[in-house]
């Protein structure tokens, strides 16, 4: 993963990995979460929103769920308990 991104930065801590022009210094596992929705039903017919987050270190899924809406509210509700679930600081 990223075999490019280490060569360059090999002095550096930490494993440097480049995702959409952005260069991430990942210390390690549990260092940054990925976290994206996808409306799978339209509206009309009630909606439903699948949400994921993966550790971006080792492209593990940690968490998926399906919610009713997309209110940040309602995201915040599914995903605070799972940060406190793995020990992460948020």
């Amino acid at each position: 993963m990223c075999a490019h991104f280490r060569e360059i930065y090999s002095g550096f801590t930490g494993l440097y990995c480049k995702s959409k022009g952005i260069l991430f210094d990942l210390q390690g596992p549990n260092w940054l979460w990925s976290v994206d929705g996808h409306e799978k039903v339209a509206q009309p017919l009630g909606g439903l929103y699948i949400y994921g987050a993966i550790d971006t270190f080792s492209r593990k899924l940690m968490a998926l769920t399906v919610l009713p809406n997309k209110k940040a509210a309602t995201v915040a509700s599914w995903l605070v308990p799972v940060l406190q679930h793995y020990g992460c600081k948020y």
